[in-house]
């Protein structure tokens, strides 16, 4: 299967602004990223990737932070907190 990064889908689909992203790449999330760095740099969008293990987390945490992202969850009454303390998460969100 053919495959492309991000930043390539955007400039030939000439898509103007990325909002969010959500990766969801068993274990291929830094490739993800590193293929988005410059819509991620551009547009500063939400991204949601799926935090299996601690070093894909802390791989995508460490890139992410070039940005001024920080790692959010939402606890189990729906509130948004602050992804401190590692754990596998199906899902953790990057915010600025």
């Amino acid at each position: 299967m053919p495959t492309f990064s991000i930043d390539t889908l955007r400039e030939e689909a000439k898509i103007p602004n990325v909002h969010f992203l959500k990766l969801d790449v068993e274990g291929a999330e830094l490739k993800a990223l590193a293929g988005a760095e410059g819509t991620i740099a551009e547009d500063k969008p939400r991204i949601c990737i799926e935090a299996a293990t601690q070093e894909l987390f802390c791989g995508a945490e460490t890139f992410l932070q070039q940005w001024g992202y920080l790692p959010y969850v939402f606890n189990d009454r729906g509130k948004l907190q602050r992804f401190d303390l590692f754990r596998p998460m199906p899902n953790v969100f990057f915010l600025i």
